[in-house]
């Protein structure tokens, strides 16, 4: 785990607060990085809670006639369970043409005990992957507009007077600077320790970043957002250049084309511990592909870095560099991606970090040892290192 990655929390509610209409408020708990400020995880807490019992007809018809039988179901389906696990169960029914009014009847509002299930839920992993599948999931259809139009933001901060004009586009970061990772397990660790509670609001990053990085640029952009009248065609243009800036996509295009070569490379050339070539062997990265790619994104978006540039060049190499490879067993590469062990970047000697002890350790295969001298090299080494700081 990164030793930049913090954690920080925002209020947030619905657009509308009319008691006649669906609406909710909570807290966004998120992970990013105080560097590239890549937004790696959230989570939506909901304190309350008033939800439309009218769906969109094409989401229902759309599930009735492609995703009825699938496993990972339309969001129509998701809400049916909801509805059918409360105390009284509610039937969805269909929205009328052209409808925005909301009849009492239309709307239930959940208790207690049903905010903490409808919790629970938003917790699952996959369950919300964009927060746009939040207002999905509780106003039974998608949002209408786009977010450069602040009334028409489906979600935005409870919180101007200390975010100034930014309450409707905090949005654009968890859709364009966003990697996030399918376990929610893997940052509980973070959200529970308090030092890691970032206490600096979370867009002044992008207002202190070096003047000519993309991040800086980025800020600029929401300056010019947020403080003049657009029209919807100026606003798009000016949406456009901070998704430029955001994106992740050519970075994460160049690591993934990177990464289907590692299939040329040969196991043997790899299997310093000798393993038995008996059981399937993989190959896994000593210096770990996500800290890559953190690397490239810190050169790119703060440091003015080109993608074409020699220092991005060389990070990528390390993707399939042998000497930033080892042959280990799938549950022995699982453990390894989690720092259960590790080999001394000094001399090879294996580290057991999985009971708090260095003495052999029942859940690490005695199969794993030393490094042997006569394998070990300079790069190696060095990989270890980096593995261990992540300095380059």
């Amino acid at each position: 785990m990164s030793k930049t990655l913090r954690w920080s929390k925002l209020k947030i509610k619905s657009k509308s607060e009319n008691k006649n209409k669906p609406q909710f408020k909570g807290e966004i708990f998120f992970v990013y990085d105080t560097e590239s400020l890549v937004i790696h995880h959230f989570y939506i807490k909901i304190n309350s809670c008033v939800m439309s019992k009218l769906v969109t007809k094409s989401h229902r018809e759309d599930h009735e006639q492609k995703c009825i039988n699938k496993t990972r179901c339309c969001y129509y389906k998701k809400r049916e369970e909801f509805f059918n696990s409360l105390e009284q169960k509610v039937v969805q029914k269909d929205r009328p043409p052209r409808s925005k009014i909301y009849n009492q009847d239309d709307l239930q509002i959940l208790n207690n005990d049903e905010i903490k299930r409808l919790n629970k839920l938003l917790r699952e992993p996959n369950f919300l992957t964009t927060i746009k599948n939040l207002y999905k999931f509780i106003y039974g259809s998608n949002p209408s507009g786009e977010l450069f139009i602040p009334e028409n933001a489906p979600i935005i901060l409870d919180d101007e007077g200390k975010f100034g004009k930014n309450t409707s586009y905090f949005a654009l970061f968890f859709t364009h600077y966003s990697d996030f990772k399918n376990n929610n397990y893997e940052y509980d660790g973070i959200y529970k320790d308090l030092k890691l509670l970032d206490n600096k609001n979370y867009f002044d990053r992008f207002k202190v970043a070096p003047e000519n990085s993309n991040l800086y640029k980025v800020y600029q952009s929401l300056v010019n957002l947020t403080s003049n009248k657009h029209s919807i065609e100026s606003g798009k243009k000016v949406l456009t250049e901070i998704k430029k800036y955001l994106s992740l996509d050519k970075i994460n295009s160049l690591v993934k084309k990177e990464r289907r070569k590692i299939i040329n490379i040969k196991i043997d050339s790899i299997n310093i511990l000798d393993l038995d070539r008996q059981m399937p062997l993989e190959k896994a990265h000593i210096f770990p592909v996500e800290k890559i790619k953190e690397k490239i994104v810190k050169l790119v978006n703060r440091e003015s870095y080109k993608l074409t540039s020699d220092e991005v060049k060389k990070l990528v190499k390390k993707i399939t560099e042998a000497h930033n490879l080892i042959a280990l067993d799938s549950t022995s590469h699982s453990q390894f991606d989690t720092n259960k062990f590790t080999w001394d970047y000094n001399n090879g000697k294996l580290e057991i970090n999985c009971c708090n002890s260095q003495q052999k350790c029942e859940h690490i295969s005695n199969k794993i040892t030393d490094l042997p001298k006569e394998k070990i090299t300079d790069d190696i080494l060095y990989n270890l290192r980096l593995r261990k700081f992540g300095n380059i």
